[in-house]
C-alpha cells in the first residue's frame, strides 16, 4: 500500500504531470490574468448593456429619448473619472510632498493614478499646474474638428441601434453586426487597395458563418412578420455606421510616434481604434502591424514641479484623449439628437416621454449607462495591453458571448445548430489568431 500511495508514487505522479505539461505547454497559449480579468468584466459589462438596452425599449419605447439620456449618462461619467483622477493625483502628491520620513511610503516611489491607465487615456495634462476641469469642459478648435464627425456616427449609430433592438432580437441584432469584420476588410480592400493574405478570407469564413449560426433561434423569426425587415435594415445601417466611425477613429485615437528614418506613409495602416467598444460598435480590422513605436515616457506633474508639458511627445502626432473624444463625443451626439428629440416630444399624442419614466426604468436606465460607459474604460485599458489584432479577436470572442446570453435571456434553449454554430466560432478564432493574421516579421 506504501509503494501504491507513498511518496515513491507521488513522486512518480508528479514527474507525468510535469512531462504532461512540458508537452502540452507549447500548444496552449500564454495566459494573462490580469488580462482575462478585464476580459471577464468587459463581457459581462456588455451583456448588461445590450440586455438592458432591450428591457428598457421593451418598458419605454422611445429610442430617442433613451439615446438622448445616454448621452448624457456617458458624458457625467467621463467628466466624474477624469475629475476623480486628477482630484485623487493632486491629494496623493501633495501626500508625498510633505510626507513623514517614519511614514510607511517614506520609502518608496512617487506614483500616480494616471500611469494606471494605457497612454492617452487622459488628457496629458490633466495633472499640470493651472489645467482645471474647465478646460476639460472647454472644447477647443481642434477637438471640434476631431469630434464634430464622430459625434454625427454616434448620434446616427445609435439611434438607429436602438431602433433595431426595439423591434427585433438582441442576437438578430448583433448577427448583422458580426459582418463588420468582413465588412471593413472589403471596404479597405476594394476602396483602398489595401492588400490582405488568402488565410485571412479563409479564417474570417468560419468565424462569420460560426457568429450567424450561433443566434439561428428555434422559433425562427419569419419574413412576414411584423416590422422584421425594417429592424433588420436598422441594424445594417447602424453596422456600416460604426465601421464608418472605425476607420476615421484611427486618425484621431492613435498615439504614435513617427519613425523619421523610415517612409512612415506605408506603414500608416496601424490600426488602434477605439471609440468606446460598446455594444453598438464594431471589431477592429485584422491587418498586418507595424513595429510598437514607443513614445518617450513623459513624468506627470503632480502640482510639486515647475517642468513643463508643452512638448507632449517628441515627433508624435497631435492626438485626442479618449476621455476627451468620450465625453465630446456625448456632447455633440447629445446636441445632434436633441432637434429629432424635440420633434419626437411635440409631435406625440402620448405625452411627454420623460414623465413616464418609472423606478424601474430609470434603475434600467442608469445601469445601462453605466455599463455603457465601463465598456469604453475597459476597452481602452485592454487595447493598451495587447496588440489590436488580439483586441479585436477578444471583441468577435464578445460578440459570441453577448449573442450567446440573450438567447439565453430570452428563454430560448440552444439548439443542435446553435451550439455547431458557437463551436464553429471557436475553432474560426483559433484558427484566425493561429494562420489568419499578417504579422510583421
Amino acid at each position: 500500500m506504501l509503494l501504491v500511495f507513498g511518496r515513491p508514487s507521488i513522486q512518480k505522479l508528479r514527474s507525468s504531470v510535469q512531462e504532461l505539461f512540458t508537452n502540452v505547454s507549447p500548444l496552449l497559449p500564454l495566459i494573462d490574468w490580469k488580462l482575462c480579468l478585464l476580459c471577464a468584466v468587459w463581457y459581462t459589462v456588455s451583456v448588461v448593456s445590450s440586455n438592458s438596452t432591450k428591457s428598457i425599449l421593451r418598458n419605454f419605447d422611445y429610442p430617442v429619448t433613451l439615446t438622448e439620456l445616454q448621452f448624457i449618462i456617458n458624458a457625467a461619467y467621463c467628466f466624474l473619472t477624469v475629475a476623480f483622477v486628477k482630484k485623487y493625483d493632486a491629494m496623493f502628491a501633495s501626500h508625498r510632498h510633505h510626507l513623514n520620513p517614519n511614514s510607511l511610503y517614506a520609502g518608496k516611489e512617487s506614483t500616480s493614478l494616471l500611469d494606471k491607465f494605457p497612454k492617452g487615456t487622459f488628457p496629458v495634462e490633466l495633472n499640470r499646474y493651472g489645467y482645471t476641469l474647465t478646460d476639460f469642459l472647454t472644447p477647443t478648435l481642434f477637438v471640434l474638428k476631431t469630434t464634430l464627425p464622430m459625434g454625427m456616427f454616434q448620434f446616427v449609430g445609435h439611434i438607429a441601434s436602438h431602433k433595431a433592438t426595439s423591434v427585433i432580437p438582441v442576437s438578430l441584432v448583433h448577427t448583422i453586426k458580426a459582418l463588420s469584420p468582413l465588412t471593413t476588410v472589403l471596404i479597405y480592400r476594394f476602396m483602398f487597395k489595401q492588400k490582405f493574405g488568402s488565410k485571412t478570407y479563409l479564417t474570417l469564413l468560419p468565424l462569420m458563418v460560426g457568429v450567424m449560426l450561433s443566434c439561428v433561434k428555434n422559433n425562427k423569426i419569419t419574413a412576414d412578420s411584423e416590422f422584421f425587415y425594417t429592424g433588420c435594415v436598422f441594424a445594417f445601417v447602424s453596422m456600416l455606421i460604426f465601421v464608418s466611425q472605425n476607420i476615421f477613429a484611427k486618425k484621431i485615437l492613435t498615439f504614435e510616434t513617427k519613425d523619421l528614418k523610415n517612409d512612415y506613409f506605408t506603414h500608416s495602416l496601424n490600426y488602434k481604434v477605439v471609440k468606446s467598444e460598446s455594444a453598438t460598435s464594431t471589431p477592429m480590422l485584422p491587418i498586418a502591424m507595424t513595429p510598437k513605436h514607443i513614445s518617450p515616457p513623459v513624468t506627470p506633474l503632480l502640482g510639486n514641479s515647475s517642468q513643463s508639458l508643452n512638448k507632449l511627445v517628441i515627433n508624435s502626432e497631435k492626438k485626442l484623449d479618449k476621455m476627451s473624444v468620450l465625453f465630446h463625443c456625448s456632447f455633440v451626439g447629445f446636441v445632434l439628437t436633441l432637434p429629432l428629440y424635440l420633434l419626437s416630444e411635440f409631435s406625440s399624442d402620448s405625452g411627454f416621454s420623460l414623465a413616464k419614466i418609472d423606478r424601474y426604468v430609470a434603475g434600467l436606465i442608469l445601469v445601462n449607462g453605466l455599463s455603457h460607459f465601463m465598456q469604453s474604460v475597459v476597452a481602452f485599458q485592454i487595447l493598451g495591453m495587447v496588440s489590436p489584432i488580439n483586441y479585436s479577436i477578444a471583441n468577435i470572442l464578445k460578440r459570441i458571448i453577448i449573442i450567446s446570453c440573450s438567447i439565453l435571456v430570452e428563454g430560448t434553449k440552444l439548439s443542435a445548430v446553435q451550439w455547431t454554430g458557437l463551436a464553429l466560432t471557436f475553432i474560426g478564432l483559433y484558427c484566425y489568431d493561429k494562420w489568419g493574421v499578417q504579422r510583421k516579421q
